[in-house]
């Protein structure tokens, strides 16, 4: 699964990487991202990819909003196809440009979170599909889930799921929403991309801690007195 992640990228550089345009859009800035909170996202407009904050949060309606009590964080790949998912999938994808995303890997009754990234914390790509409603006041809330699939080797050690990483060479065939599942399906695959998985202090596993300390990579076994005293995750 991907439930937390880092985005610590300044606008220059996601309007590089990604090709995109920012108009009156803030970068969502965080060593430390938690499910239902606004993230930020890119996708696909006529004008060209646009920038765009939407709650981490997905399939809501104005509805439901009042009254669910659950969230909606991913979409695993072997389910895109269900009626919960089919319209966005086909239509409504994007991006969501992070640092790097944590994972939690349980081993003798402990859960070691890691942080998972590129070298040189250069711009990962995560796919997502979204969904739009208005609320009363001509609000217009999207709200966006994180594609999860099977893990590449490297992740399989510390978890079944991961998130679903977009290669640079496939941002614009994955946004554009003229094309279907049958055209990118074939991006929707675990990344084998060499990744850097560096164990971090379980001070990443409250949602209220967010300085680089969520990020700093640690040595596990001068650490065990310290995991061992911390909530889990």
């Amino acid at each position: 699964m991907c439930g937390r992640f880092s985005q610590l990228l300044g606008s220059k550089e996601i309007e590089e990487e990604f090709n995109v345009k920012f108009y009156n859009s803030k970068i969502t800035n965080s060593y430390n991202i938690a499910p239902t909170q606004f993230i930020s996202t890119i996708k696909f407009s006529n004008e060209g990819n646009i920038f765009s904050n939407m709650l981490w949060n997905y399939g809501l309606s104005y509805s439901n909003s009042q009254k669910r009590n659950f969230s909606i964080i991913n979409a695993r790949d072997d389910s895109l196809h269900k009626n919960l998912y089919h319209k966005a999938i086909n239509s409504t994808r994007c991006i969501i440009p992070i640092s790097g995303f944590y994972e939690w890997k349980k081993s003798d009754g402990i859960k070691q979170p890691y942080h998972i990234h590129f070298r040189d914390y250069k711009p990962m790509a995560l796919g997502g599909i979204f969904s739009a409603y208005e609320d009363p006041n001509k609000n217009i809330i999207e709200s966006v889930a994180i594609i999860t699939t099977s893990p590449s080797k490297q992740m399989s050690e510390i978890h079944n799921r991961m998130p679903l990483i977009i290669n640079k060479s496939e941002y614009n065939t994955w946004l554009d929403s003229n094309n279907e599942l049958s055209d990118v399906s074939h991006i929707i695959k675990p990344n084998d991309k060499n990744l850097v998985i560096d164990p971090v202090s379980t001070f990443v596993n409250s949602p209220k801690n967010n300085t680089k300390d969520c990020i700093n990579k640690i040595n596990i076994s001068k650490n065990k007195d310290n995991q061992l005293s911390l909530d889990d995750f």
